[in-house]
């Protein structure tokens, strides 16, 4: 290797905390002195520094943070030491961005909002945000595992420290815009259908579930489909809404006209 610079700290009696070595940028300000004339200040605006963490034979560990001066105090932009590497280990409201060749917030963590986006910058109301602007598929889940279990799989857990009954366990919601009829003009966002599943009871050795497709009818959201502990109903909400099976020649084989 070569050319190589060597930063050194040669102590005789290396202890875990030691700071092996930094490297420091140093500019000044603009501050003036009483008269108005310029009258700088030395400041570190950013530098690199190894901690050592472990300077026990056979296992030490480094700690190497790099810092930048944020309103005028230093503040830990990547540190990276013997169990993880950390973004912006001060808490900072310094956003994290990734592009990709054609997105310029591929991954995108908005620090002052407190959300993840990927494709976007557009805080979309979520935790974790995907957006695309074309047909692909948002998210693909993949198993390449050969037996014969299940995979793959995706979990809602409601990981409630007190659950009662009627609780609603988890909702898949399908939203879209309107179009208003009024002076805003303005499209809301609703959900047009959705599932939900609600614990009906949480007793121990007597759980009961209930599942629950529901749809807008009519500027309304209202249950078409429920699988409950009891019974299977079809427009338990008792609304004009149609049942129909077709057979291979009767469009009608089997007809509840609901009106």
């Amino acid at each position: 290797v070569g050319p190589r610079l060597d930063l050194t700290r040669d102590s005789a009696s290396p202890a875990d905390g030691d700071i092996a070595g930094a490297i420091r940028f140093i500019a000044g300000n603009d501050l003036l002195d009483s008269g108005g004339n310029p009258d700088p200040e030395e400041i570190t605006y950013g530098f690199i520094r190894m901690d050592l963490d472990d300077v026990s034979d056979g296992s030490e560990d480094g700690n190497l943070d790099i810092q930048v001066i944020l309103n005028g105090t230093n503040r830990s932009r990547i540190k990276t030491n013997s169990t993880e590497t950390v973004i912006n280990d001060g808490s900072q409201d310094v956003d994290f961005r990734v592009e990709s060749d054609s997105k310029t917030h591929m991954l995108f963590v908005d620090a002052g909002n407190n959300h993840v986006n990927i494709g976007t910058s557009t805080d979309r109301g979520g935790l974790l945000s995907i957006e695309t602007n074309d047909n692909t598929s948002q998210l693909v889940l993949v198993s390449t595992d050969d037996d014969a279990s299940t995979g793959p799989r995706m979990d809602f857990l409601r990981d409630s420290a007190s659950p009662a009954d009627d609780d609603v366990v988890s909702q898949i919601r399908f939203r879209g815009k309107n179009v208003r009829d009024d002076s805003s003009n303005t499209p809301e966002t609703l959900a047009y259908a959705g599932f939900k599943v609600i614990a009906k009871d949480v007793s121990e050795g007597t759980e009961d579930g209930e599942f629950q497709i529901n749809t807008q009818l009519g500027g309304e959201t209202v249950t078409s489909f429920t699988i409950s502990p009891t019974e299977i109903a079809i427009n338990d909400q008792s609304k004009d809404l149609d049942f129909r099976v077709e057979s291979d020649g009767n469009t009608h084989g089997l007809f509840v006209d609901a009106g």
